[in-house]
């Protein structure tokens, strides 16, 4: 069940960082959108925290997708 969490864990910080930057968001405009500060963004994507299932619609909604692609395997790796 671990190895489970680990990967969507994965997935989400990589297509977090492959959506925001698709959009040409920084990761201070996303916080700002969502009414976060920065470092919480800036800890996801490094995979040093890893969000809620809550969180993760959040992102989702914030970056204009839904919470599944944003726990699917990614197509491209980390950029």
């Amino acid at each position: 069940m671990q190895s489970l969490t680990m990967n969507l864990a994965l997935y989400f910080r990589i297509n977090l960082r492959n959506r925001r930057k698709e959009l040409h968001l920084t990761q201070t405009q996303l916080a700002d959108k969502m009414g976060i500060k920065q470092p919480n963004v800036a800890a996801i994507e490094a995979g040093e925290r890893i969000p809620t299932l809550e969180t993760c619609e959040r992102f989702a909604a914030a970056l204009e997708t839904n919470a599944m692609a944003m726990l699917t395997e990614p197509v491209k790796t980390l950029v």
